[in-house]
C-alpha cells in the first residue's frame, strides 16, 4: 500500500511570462476601451482586478489539503528487470485543481524513457495517477521520488510550489541486486588451489608415512564422485595422477575474501560519479563471481564485509550461500575513506587472503602491511589498475578475468 504524506510549507511563485501577457493584455484592453468606451473600459478594468484575486482566492482553498504517495512494484530487483512506480496525488480541497505539475526524480541506477514532468488535474474525489516504467541498470539501492509538487493557479499567473528540501515528499527506495557474472579466465582460483588445496606443511617424509597408513593422511587414487577439496594437489602432481585424502587428520584453513568497505564515489567529481559507481559495482560482482567459481570446486571460503554498521562474516560452501549473499549485497553502501578498512583477526592462521578494494591507498596498504607481517599471505584484487603498485596484485577486467598484475 501507498503511504499518503500531507505536503505542507509551500512557497508562492509568480510565472513571470504569463503575468508578463497578462500585463501586456490588460494594458493594451484598457488603453482601447478607455479611449474608445470609457464605460465598458471600466467594467474590463474591474474585471481584470477581480479575476487574478478570484483566482488566487479559489486555488488557495482547492490546495488547502494535498497528500502523494509513491508505491512500487517492487523493492528487491535484478540488474535489467523493470520496475513500475505509481505516483497518487490527492486533494482534501473543496475546489477541485486543474493544473498540478509534479516533477519526479530518481538516481540514475535506474533509467527511464519518460519525462520527468507530468500535469495532473486532481479533486477531492478524482486523485491524479501517473504508473512510469523504470528499469534496474547499476547495482545499489535506487530512490524515487518527487522534486517538486506546483500547483497552479486558474489564470496560470502564479503557482503554489512544494519542494523537496522544504517539504516531506513522499520517496522510496528498491534495492538492486548485483549479477553474477561467470569468470572467463580466473588464474587466482588456480593460485587458491595451489596455496590452500594441497597441503603446503605436507613433506616427503610424512607423504611416505600415509602410504604405509601411519599416523598422517592416508591416500587413495581419485574415483568419479569425490570432492575435488579433498585432493591432494601437490602428491598428485608428483604421481601424475589425483590421489585423494582417506582420513584428514589436520584441518587447513579456508581461504579469505575481504570487501573493502570504502568507496570511491565521494572522492571524485560528480562528472565521474557513473564511473566511480560502476567500478564499486565491478568490485561487488567480481567478490560474486569468485565465490561462484571457489564453489564450481567445491572449495569453501570465507567472505567478510560490512554492513549494518559493523563487520559480517559468512561461509560459502554452495550456490544457496552465493544467493544469499547477493541480497545483502543488493544493500551495500560503500562509506566514505575511513579507518579501519579490514576486519580485526585477519591472522596467519586464516590462510590466503584476497582484499578486493576499487580504493586502493596508504591506508589500506598500511593495513595489508601489518597483516603480512603476521605471516599470512594477502593479494590485493581491483577491478582496474590502481596508482599504487603493490605485491600480489590482481586484477578484474570487465569479462570478469582475474588476472596476475605482478
Amino acid at each position: 500500500m501507498s503511504i499518503m504524506n500531507k505536503i505542507t510549507n509551500g512557497r508562492i511563485a509568480i510565472n513571470v511570462g504569463p503575468v508578463a501577457v497578462y500585463l501586456l493584455i490588460a494594458a493594451i484592453g484598457i488603453w482601447f476601451f478607455i479611449f474608445y468606451d470609457r464605460q465598458f473600459g471600466f467594467t474590463f478594468v474591474t474585471a481584470m482586478i477581480l479575476m487574478p484575486a478570484a483566482s488566487i482566492m479559489a486555488t488557495s482553498v482547492a490546495a488547502s489539503e494535498i497528500s502523494a504517495g509513491i508505491e512500487l512494484s517492487t523493492n528487491i530487483a535484478n540488474k535489467g528487470e523493470c520496475v513500475q512506480m505509481t505516483l497518487t496525488v490527492k486533494s482534501g480541497g473543496r475546489l477541485p485543481i486543474p493544473f498540478l505539475c509534479v516533477e519526479l526524480e530518481n538516481e540514475w541506477l535506474l533509467s527511464e524513457a519518460e519525462s520527468r514532468k507530468h500535469v495532473l488535474s486532481v479533486s477531492r474525489t478524482q486523485p491524479g495517477i501517473v504508473k512510469k516504467d523504470y528499469r534496474a541498470e547499476i547495482w545499489g539501492t535506487g530512490t524515487f521520488g518527487i522534486k517538486e509538487i506546483a500547483v497552479h493557479d486558474y489564470l496560470g499567473l502564479y503557482k503554489i510550489a512544494y519542494f523537496k528540501e522544504n517539504s516531506i515528499l513522499p520517496s522510496a527506495t528498491v534495492s538492486i541486486r548485483p549479477s553474477l557474472h561467470e569468470s572467463k579466465k580466473n588464474d587466482y582460483l588456480a593460485y587458491i588451489c595451489d596455496k590452500m588445496v594441497c597441503d603446503e606443511e605436507e613433506d616427503s617424509q610424512s607423504m611416505t608415512r600415509s602410504f604405509l597408513t601411519q599416523p598422517g593422511y592416508e591416500h587413495r587414487p581419485y574415483v568419479p564422485g569425490d570432492s575435488l577439496k579433498r585432493i591432494n594437489w601437490k602428491l598428485s602432481a608428483r604421481l601424475d595422477h589425483y590421489m585423494v585424502r582417506e582420513n584428514e587428520y589436520l584441518s587447513h584453513p579456508m581461504p579469505v575474501i575481504v570487501l573493502d568497505r570504502c568507496g570511491i564515489r565521494q572522492a571524485v567529481p560528480a562528472e565521474w560519479q557513473r564511473r566511480a559507481v560502476l567500478l564499486e559495482e565491478r568490485v561487488v560482482e567480481s567478490v560474486l563471481s569468485m565465490l561462484d567459481s571457489m564453489v564450481k570446486q567445491e572449495l569453501v571460503c570465507k567472505v567478510h564485509y560490512y554492513l549494518d554498521n559493523s563487520w559480517q562474516m559468512l561461509a560459502v560452501e554452495k550456490h544457496d550461500h552465493v544467493e544469499a549473499l547477493r541480497q545483502d549485497f543488493s544493500q551495500y553502501r560503500f562509506v566514505s575513506l575511513s579507518k579501519p578498512r579490514l576486519p580485526d583477526g585477519l591472522t596467519a592462521g586464516s590462510g590466503v587472503i584476497a582484499v578486493f578494494t576499487c580504493a586502493l591507498d596508504d591506508a589500506l596498504t598500511g593495513e595489508i602491511s601489518d597483516i603480512s607481517q603476521g605471516g599470512a599471505p594477502v593479494n590485493v584484487i581491483c577491478p582496474a589498475a590502481p596508482a599504487q603498485i603493490v605485491g600480489n596484485l590482481w586484477l578484474v577486467n570487465d569479462s570478469f578475468s582475474f588476472i596476475s598484475a605482478t
